[in-house]
């Protein structure tokens, strides 16, 4: 059924969806809730005073001491789904490396014009 008329209408394939421009979630975060990693963030800049002055190897082995056990308490509330999701906003999913071994067979019909082209493209690249 196709809906001709000039009102806006509703999105997505259903019609029930947001109105273009409309917010999904127009009232926001409530004030005052912490993400993860706004949390994160906070507990790695109290670096210790004795830290403060010290080379920043020192200090990133301090931040890896503190990331270790935040994950691992979190992992021990059973919190493994939201730490994965976390890493994943942060440094991206983690990247699948695929192999493959063997030829791609493809057959293509092609004109004579087009085959006398890929064959010069083929000739060119060869140089």
């Amino acid at each position: 059924m196709v809906n001709n008329s000039t009102e806006k209408q509703l999105g997505g394939a259903t019609g029930k969806g947001f109105m273009p421009g409309q917010s999904g979630n127009p009232a926001g975060r409530p004030k005052g809730t912490l993400s993860l990693l706004t949390i994160l963030k906070e507990e790695l800049a109290n670096i210790p005073e004795e830290l403060k002055d010290k080379p920043i190897e020192e200090k990133k082995d301090w931040a890896r001491v503190i990331v270790g056990k935040w994950i691992h308490n979190a992992g021990v509330k059973g919190e493994q789904p939201s730490i994965d999701k976390m890493v994943d906003r942060i440094d991206g999913p983690v990247k699948q490396e695929i192999e493959h071994s063997g030829g791609i067979d493809v057959l293509m019909k092609l004109d004579p014009k087009e085959e006398e082209l890929l064959k010069q493209l083929i000739e060119s690249r060869k140089k």
